[in-house]
């Protein structure tokens, strides 16, 4: 009888203090996480499992609110451990354990978490509703579309009938969004219009559905339609205080503005983002600092765009040694044997290298500095480019072919790699030195406009390239062409990046075919059956760095360079291309 009270007793005084974490979790986690572990104290005196995995459970989620979310792994994995046969307290502990990875950046053991949860044999339709919405946004996330869309229709099938509605509202939002990054943008428009209709309906205020109704218009090349829809959602992001959002919206408006030739309103935005940036994630201001670096290049205005790409190189180093730490973490969470243990060696031998690479772009910088405040001329800075940055490279270089000559025949294959490495890297940066100077310095010196026959520059082109195209068998059709007002020697280079890029790409089953023309409209057409840009690469193939193929020799200046030469023509180049048969790259001169 004793016994019996004893047991009904530890059972109320459990429930009370469930109840009573209950009461203040979601408000206060500081008071939350202290009546947790109290409450966790008790059931294990007890000896009830069920209610130190709910104990568990509910500390790790004080972690989770204040984004301590190694330590809200940590609770749920050890209420995992107790839990039994409570099915659905374990799928909310995987849940817990898929969004704190989620947040980690560790996206792999965020779906198998995520994963887990779908697989269950006792899973209640809102909780696969929510799984299935959060997988699709790391599909969403690494723009793998197609993916994302089809765990985006899951969550609304899973959710039918049980989901509020503006959850539901949102993840049809998200998956007409998706649709229009895999060209169905007349559809995604037609569906987000409805959604507008169907909120105002229920009273609900979205501004998330202006904000991708302006994205698919700025897709679909509507850019003052896409304003119009920017602004609108912007106007009620900041009252409601979506600081992120805000961010991304103006960000989306730099780019709408400058497409009209509005340039004082983009660079409006672009200041506002700049001047909020680091209240963001790395990410995001390596966003921010790219679009400021690609919009003061166009605008002619050099120096400004260095600053921002010192500010670039410092995030993009570190975030690649941010990289390659999750990526240990993840190993060493995933992997105990010996040959992921090796993996893991080499990730931190390449990590450190990073570390090297960053310590010598920091003393890089530091010297550029100095360089400015001696003389902030452009015409200097390109020749500290192309002078003494190239030295000490031209030293690593040549001081490695010294060292290796002695001893070549004795390294291992491990040690022989590694001094290919250091050569093939001092050879790369070199190119890229090489082409940044002529990038920095195309058009200077050139005097005035004189009428170019694009016919004979383009016979020409094809005299200096003669042995590549010969190697690569290539049939060449060259057509009509305009004569133009420009400068030869930039329109010459204009012909070799392009007709070399074709060269460069042809695709291995076909015999490569390139045909330099002018279409119906006057435009200079240079178009090949070669392997094709992918759709998704083709608004940013034009900025700097930018490849499509990182297997390939180059360094992502050349189409860069093109770009700049249409600018400096008064004119601008376009791309065609469905991503798998072939290229077409058009010149459009204008008032040249």
């Amino acid at each position: 009888m004793a016994n019996t009270l004893n047991i009904h007793s530890s059972k109320a005084l459990l429930d009370r203090l469930r109840d009573e974490v209950e009461s203040v979790i979601v408000a206060d986690q500081v008071e939350g996480l202290k009546k947790s572990k109290a409450y966790h104290r008790a059931a294990e005196e007890a000896g009830d499992a069920m209610h130190q995995a709910l104990a568990l459970k509910y500390i790790a989620f004080c972690f989770f609110h204040t984004r301590e979310f190694e330590k809200a792994i940590e609770k749920c994995k050890e209420a995992l451990e107790v839990v039994g046969d409570n099915f659905e307290l374990k799928n909310s502990l995987l849940m817990t354990i898929g969004t704190c990875h989620r947040n980690l950046g560790h996206e792999e053991l965020a779906l198998d978490s995520y994963f887990g949860v779908i697989e269950s044999d006792f899973l209640e339709n809102s909780l696969a509703a929510a799984t299935y919405n959060n997988i699709a946004v790391i599909y969403d996330n690494r723009k793998d579309y197609d993916k994302a869309l089809k765990f985006y229709s899951k969550a609304l099938d899973s959710g039918k009938g049980i989901q509020a509605v503006t959850s539901e509202l949102s993840i049809k939002a998200n998956l007409y969004r998706c649709l229009a990054y895999v060209n169905s943008e007349l559809e995604a428009r037609e569906g987000l219009n409805r959604l507008t209709k169907e909120a105002s309906a229920h009273g609900i205020s979205m501004p998330r559905i202006s904000h991708y109704l302006g994205l698919v218009e700025y897709r679909l090349n509507n850019f003052r339609s896409a304003i119009k829809h920017f602004e609108a959602s912007l106007e009620e992001q900041e009252r409601t205080g979506a600081k992120l959002t805000s961010l991304r919206l103006r960000f989306h408006l730099s780019e709408a503005y400058e497409k009209i030739g509005s340039v004082s309103q983009a660079e409006i935005h672009i200041k506002h983002c700049l001047a909020i940036a680091d209240k963001f994630q790395p990410v995001h201001r390596e966003l921010i600092l790219k679009r400021a670096l690609d919009f003061y290049q166009n605008q002619g205005k050099p120096i400004i765009a260095l600053g921002h790409a010192k500010d670039l190189l410092e995030i993009v180093g570190a975030r690649e040694i941010d990289k390659r730490e999750r990526r240990i973490s993840e190993l060493q969470m995933q992997f105990e044997s010996k040959e992921k243990d090796r993996e893991i060696e080499t990730l931190q031998r390449e990590r450190d290298h990073q570390e090297a690479l960053l310590a010598q772009a920091r003393l890089t910088e530091e010297a550029n500095v100095k360089l400015e405040k001696a003389n902030e001329e452009l015409r200097q800075f390109t020749y500290a480019v192309s002078h003494d940055l190239k030295e000490p490279i031209r030293q690593v270089k040549n001081y490695a072919h010294i060292a290796l000559k002695p001893i070549k025949d004795k390294l291992s294959p491990k040690e022989a790699t590694m001094v290919q490495f250091v050569l093939d890297g001092s050879h790369r940066a070199h190119q890229m030195i090489d082409d940044l100077y002529s990038f920095a310095t195309v058009g200077e010196g050139e005097q005035q406009k004189e009428e170019v026959n694009l016919l004979s520059l383009a016979q020409d082109s094809l005299v200096d390239l003669a042995d590549k195209i010969k190697a690569s068998g290539a049939e060449i059709s060259l057509k009509v062409l305009p004569t133009v007002s420009g400068h030869e020697s930039m329109l010459r280079q204009l012909f070799l990046n392009l007709i070399s890029n074709a060269l460069k790409f042809a695709h291995p089953d076909r015999k490569l075919r390139i045909t330099i023309d002018t279409d119906a409209d006057g435009a200079v057409v240079i178009a090949d059956n070669g392997q094709g840009i992918p759709v998704e690469a083709q608004n940013k193939i034009f900025s700097l760095f930018q490849q499509v193929d990182r297997q390939k020799e180059g360094s992502g200046i050349g189409l860069a360079l093109c770009a700049k030469i249409m600018q400096k023509h008064n004119g601008r180049i376009a791309v065609t291309s469905d991503g798998h048969s072939g290229t077409s790259f058009q010149l459009i001169f204008s008032d040249c």
